[in-house]
């Protein structure tokens, strides 16, 4: 199974991508992940990525569509994939099309989670990371062992520019006019079937779901 999975900044897609991977030993291609890899190693691509990203903006159709070809190249004997962070809009979904027709890679299922704005907004903005081993936590709900430190490495928490309140509701604000189309673009463009899931659920709640989706559309 190719999978799409589709929903606002701060929907939980990156989190469920690597539960159902874990599950079903997919393969997870984010492109965010794959931004922020260049981003931390300081290629002329991750220059390039962060004046977008630090500024919530789109990174350009045409490095976005490189990086993803290369991507999906690199997994091409996978179990299966879960794509997440794109397509971001209807031309990369359209794109996305000609991509899979040259590396002979078929979609076989869209997932759209649906989470309001206020549990997203708290989701974001009281995000922190850490900067040695990636792990996420909300200061909203999380009580540290040592505050502003990792409880799993001990290193340093940040907070990502992007994930500041006022880049979030810009963030919001390109979703619904930008990436939200993308979603009536398979609906209504293809015959790639879509699903839509309550994603303001807890995480298992929502892992349930999505595997039983999966399940039921692998078995056909």
């Amino acid at each position: 199974m190719n999978i799409v999975l589709l929903g606002p900044p701060g929907g939980g897609k990156g989190s469920q991508a690597k539960l159902l991977v874990q599950k079903f030993n997919y393969v997870h291609i984010s492109t965010g992940d794959l931004f922020r890899k260049h981003l931390k190693n300081n290629t002329e691509l991750g220059l390039i990525v962060r004046g977008y990203v630090d500024n919530g903006l789109l990174v350009p159709d045409e490095i976005t569509n490189a990086i993803l070809k290369d991507a999906l190249i690199e997994n091409k004997n996978a179990l299966g994939i879960i794509l997440d962070g794109y397509p971001r809009n209807v031309a990369q979904a359209e794109e996305l099309n000609c991509i899979c027709q040259e590396v002979n890679c078929k979609l076989d299922l869209i997932i759209n989670l649906e989470v309001p704005n206020e549990v997203i907004i708290n989701r974001l903005v009281y995000r922190v990371i850490c900067t040695n081993c990636g792990n996420i936590y909300n200061t909203l709900n999380h009580k540290f062992v040592v505050s502003g430190h990792c409880d799993n490495c001990g290193s340093r928490l940040i907070t990502r520019r992007d994930d500041e309140k006022e880049v979030v509701l810009d963030r919001l604000d390109i979703y619904y006019q930008v990436t939200k189309p993308v979603i009536e673009f398979y609906e209504k463009r293809t015959n790639i079937p879509v699903e839509h899931v309550n994603g303001a659920d807890n995480h298992q709640i929502v892992l349930e779901k999505l595997a039983k989706i999966i399940i039921k559309h692998d078995s056909h």
